[in-house]
């Protein structure tokens, strides 16, 4: 099941649900995600906070982001560095649990 955005009441209504789940990171957040407190804390409150009961499959960073598309091209630059320090956090859980995490670029 694909959530285009980490809607808490969504998250929380699959947790136990056994459904594998791709986790979108909105085009919104971006900016934000590329300071690397902010993509732990973003981790934290959308992924921690619900896993393992929710399984989570994939994580989307962002939707469709085109540096030619007028309507997405000013976060494009933001594309590279948020997929690098959410992917820092994943690393570091994944160190923590011993499981694997992987990332989708859409």
């Amino acid at each position: 099941m694909r959530i285009y955005d980490p809607n808490q009441a969504v998250l929380q209504a699959l947790s136990g649900s056994n459904i594998e789940v791709m986790l979108g990171v909105p085009n919104s957040d971006l900016p934000s995600l590329a300071n690397p407190s902010n993509a732990q804390a973003w981790v934290q409150r959308n992924v921690l906070n619900f896993w393992p009961s929710v399984r989570f499959r994939y994580i989307a960073i962002g939707n469709e982001v085109s540096p030619v598309n007028g309507g997405t091209a000013g976060l494009a630059q933001f594309v590279l560095p948020a997929l690098t320090k959410y992917s820092m956090q994943l690393d570091q859980l994944a160190l923590r649990t011993k499981s694997r995490f992987q990332l989708q670029l859409t």
